[in-house]
């Protein structure tokens, strides 16, 4: 059992995360700018009442949802992994090894010992994907888009 988890973990990190990062990262781009810009758009556009101007609001609203609650997942399925490899590490490390065989215990050390490096699953290769960076995301779209009303205003004033 150990071995083929083994086989599988190393299967994973090889072929499957270096392209999951890849969709992450574009994703991660995609969120920033649509959600940035659509904010922008539905905020200064909010003064005009023409006709259909709500439908139009509510579009963009559900394309900013459906990005936030796509890297959301994203975010929240890495962290998920984390502490799943957290807990396998732990129950491995409080199995009765003593009472096993040389086999098994020759087994456990290398799982142990392959099993310390974690899948992580980055963005731009930089940044580790958790809950924590999704806020730091969102504070600095929020940020983002204050900076653009700021000058949107300004030019207004103009």
């Amino acid at each position: 059992m150990f071995i083929l988890f083994h086989f599988f973990k190393l299967r994973v990190e090889a072929n499957v995360i270096p392209f999951l990062c890849w969709i992450v990262s574009a994703s991660l781009s995609v969120f920033c700018a649509i959600s940035t810009f659509s904010a922008f758009i539905v905020v200064t556009e909010a003064k005009s009442e023409k006709q259909g101007e709500m439908m139009f609001r509510m579009k963009i609203a559900s394309v900013i949802a459906n990005a936030g609650v796509m890297f959301f997942l994203y975010c929240h399925g890495a962290e998920v992994t984390m502490h799943v490899h957290e807990d396998i590490h732990d129950a491995l490390y409080g199995t009765p090894w003593y009472s096993q065989s040389i086999r098994f215990k020759k087994l456990l050390i290398s799982f142990m010992i392959q099993i310390q490096k974690a899948l992580q699953i980055s963005a731009f290769g930089m940044y580790k994907l958790n809950l924590n960076f999704f806020m730091t995301v969102c504070r600095t779209i929020y940020s983002a888009l204050n900076m653009l009303l700021m000058a949107f205003t300004d030019i207004r004033r103009m």
